[in-house]
């Protein structure tokens, strides 16, 4: 079957180290590009598999599946391979925002201490990231008791509306936001441009996995901590 499409849609502190935070961005970017021609193969096939389907010809969009499965595994495999050689085994990147509370919190109050920590990027407005979010809190209930943490980064501008969609959805997990929404550190340190979007890290705070959705964060985590 055709994957949803998801795509469509530092252990010191980042104040004081300027130079690596703008060099992890960088290295996010260059991921992006280093592995956008096989995901623009990707998006004319799509592209052709979307008007099929609104024509209402199913026939014809089922002949293209096998082509889009194969130029998006091509696409994966790409982006893994950028990925193992520019971002893999980098130390995160330190943010300070405040908490639900309005208490000032940082990710290396829980990044480089031993846990698997998934860095999850997010807001309440975006459609995408409320539907992975079923997904997300399956894998913590599941490996919170094996060493996983999950660290919520809102790209949220109100926080009643930031605030809400934590209760509704049920993320037990901490959060933080400097409700800036696409102006967020948490965006330009990163290098994000489209959520949702993560970030996985060791127990050294060294990055071991990069937008992880759907089966790939279970599996990836399954890989780490076990079944």
């Amino acid at each position: 079957m055709v994957l949803g499409l998801a795509l469509v849609s530092c252990t010191e502190k980042a104040q004081k180290a300027p130079e690596a935070v703008n060099d992890l961005a960088q290295k996010m970017k260059k991921v992006d590009e280093l592995s956008a021609p096989a995901f623009n193969e990707f998006e004319k096939v799509y592209a052709k598999y979307a008007e099929t389907m609104q024509a209402g010809d199913k026939a014809a969009a089922k002949a293209l599946e096998p082509q889009l499965d194969s130029l998006y595994d091509a696409f994966k495999n790409k982006r893994d391979s950028v990925l193992q050689i520019h971002v893999y085994g980098q130390p995160f990147a330190d943010l300070t925002m405040n908490d639900l509370e309005g208490k000032s919190v940082s990710l290396s109050d829980w990044a480089g201490k031993g846990k698997y920590v998934l860095i999850d990027f997010w807001a309440s407005w975006c459609g995408p990231c409320r539907q992975e979010m079923p997904n997300v809190k399956a894998n913590y209930e599941k490996y919170k008791s094996k060493g996983f943490e999950v660290i919520g980064v809102s790209f949220d501008s109100k926080a009643d509306d930031w605030k809400a969609a934590v209760s509704q959805m049920g993320m037990a997990w901490p959060q933080m936001s400097d409700l800036k929404g696409w102006g967020s550190e948490g965006a330009k340190v990163y290098g994000i441009n489209s959520i949702p979007a993560n970030v996985l890290l060791d127990g050294e705070g060294k990055i071991v996995g990069v937008d992880l959705r759907d089966d790939d964060l279970g599996a990836r985590l399954e890989e780490l901590l076990g079944k």
